[in-house]
């Protein structure tokens, strides 16, 4: 559109330029002090709108979804939970990635869908609908480091007069999830000391990270550190590398298998040398929710390590925990672990089996 501007009358150059008055000067200077600050608390409205089953708005912020639970941040009632399986729409003009329970991902803005219980991703032009029902994870594309961390953290101590018997257990679990990667962080520590008995302690860290290659697909790579007296146990590093594949998802559970070739090296107490071994692990971990209040998480993990250097040698490991929410993001929690060696290295244990349950409290995050 083209438009022509006819100037009317003359300009006298030699008048001097209109002066601004003081107010007036005062009036911009507050306006350039105050609109910078303004501007970011206008872009940070909530502005997303959930629509749940019994007909309630909810305007707030879409924070994550996963584990069949919507994290989502309102300005009433500050962050609260909601059963994804409740909820009938959802909008927003962010940008998320959102996984479905095939393993294919989607990425745009949320937009208004024609019918219930669907979802409606849009970039520029396209878009995709998409059925809430197979929607098992929604996260913003700019979310934070801190937004993308999830976890657990359980304690125990334990104190018995009679036998003066002294226990402390500590273990958690913090994963950290990205477009491309998914990465675990494993730890525990165990502590127990008795009057007639000595110490006896283990300990444990690991790190698994899962680079995602085709749908429920993932190339892994692990390392892991474990120190365990009842085995004799100095040392032991494994460095491992394979694939899993998530055999399914859904908003309830899932199930993944792994496959690793694993190298590990071993130091014993009354081993001279280190030993370097070859060994194939073989794993499932599995996850379980229930919404109902209060929540109630079910994890649980077997591996089965045969020997390839010393054959005949099978090592196995399980362990499950059982989270029970007392509070809000605080647990009490079961654990329950098993190791397992049919031919223990270390010459002066008759041990093939370490079995322990603990009852402890927690935290997730």
């Amino acid at each position: 559109m083209f438009c022509s501007v006819r100037m009317l009358g003359t300009f006298n150059i030699e008048r001097p330029f209109p002066t601004i008055s003081t107010s007036v000067r005062r009036g911009l200077g507050l306006a350039l002090v105050v609109l910078p600050l303004a501007v970011p608390s206008l872009l940070a409205q909530k502005t997303d709108v959930v629509i749940l089953e019994n007909g309630d708005h909810i305007t707030g912020e879409i924070k994550e979804l996963t584990r069949g639970r919507l994290s989502y941040s309102t300005d009433d009632m500050g962050t609260i939970s909601i059963e994804w399986e409740h909820i009938l729409r959802i909008t927003s003009a962010a940008f998320y990635e959102v996984e479905m329970t095939s393993g294919d991902k989607y990425f745009g803005q949320i937009d208004p869908a024609a019918e219930e219980r669907q979802v409606v991703l849009r970039v520029a032009q396209f878009s995709d609908t998409l059925s809430m029902a197979s929607v098992v994870r929604i996260i913003p594309i700019e979310a934070t480091f801190w937004q993308r961390l999830s976890g657990y953290i359980d304690l125990r101590f334990n104190f018995q007069q009679a036998n003066l018997v002294r226990d402390l257990t500590l273990e958690g679990q913090v994963r950290y999830r990205t477009r491309k990667t998914f990465n675990v962080l494993d730890f525990e520590t165990y502590f127990q000391n008795q009057e007639t008995g000595g110490e006896t302690s283990r300990n444990s860290l690991g790190y698994e990270v899962n680079r995602f290659v085709a749908r429920k697909w993932t190339a892994l790579a692990s390392i892991l550190m474990e120190q365990e007296e009842q085995f004799d146990l100095d040392r032991r590093v494994t460095l491992g590398g394979g694939g899993s594949l998530i055999v399914t998802q859904t908003n309830h559970g899932s199930l993944r298998t792994t496959a690793e070739l694993q190298w590990m090296n071993e130091q014993f107490t009354d081993e001279e040398q280190a030993s370097n071994d070859l060994e194939v692990n073989l794993g499932a971990q599995g996850e379980y929710y229930l919404f109902d209040s209060p929540k109630t998480d079910i994890t649980s993990s077997l591996s089965i390590l045969p020997n390839l250097t010393d054959w005949g040698r099978v090592r196995i490991e399980f362990d499950a925990r059982l989270s029970y929410e007392l509070l809000s993001d605080f647990t009490v929690a079961l654990n329950v672990r098993e190791r397992f060696d049919s031919r223990p290295p270390s010459e002066t244990t008759t041990n093939k089996n370490n079995f322990s349950t603990t009852l402890s409290v927690g935290w997730t995050f």
